[in-house]
């Protein structure tokens, strides 16, 4: 029963896929407006998150200190490590 289901959802997961692939591209060869609005939002959103996440477990962390300070220092550390490595969009 449940490789059935593994197997219906993963069919109708690339269906799906498939399906926003075409919409895309009709996009993008068809309107070129949506193309350059597609183009700032790859950059809005990814940037938009990497701000927040951080930024929100940074907060969360500083409430939950309760004699943690090394740990919660470091947590933050990583945090900022991670909103570098991925920030960084050279390519």
């Amino acid at each position: 029963m449940c490789r059935i289901l593994v197997m219906f959802s993963n069919c109708s997961a690339s269906i799906a896929l498939m399906t926003v692939v075409a919409i895309y591209h009709y996009f993008k060869v068809v309107y070129y407006q949506f193309n350059l609005i597609l183009t700032v939002l790859k950059f809005i959103i990814p940037m938009a998150m990497l701000l927040f996440c951080p930024i929100r477990i940074s907060s969360f962390l500083k409430q939950c200190t309760m004699g943690k300070a090394d740990k919660v220092r470091k947590a933050m550390q990583v945090c900022v490590v991670i909103a570098l490595v991925f920030g960084d969009d050279s390519g």
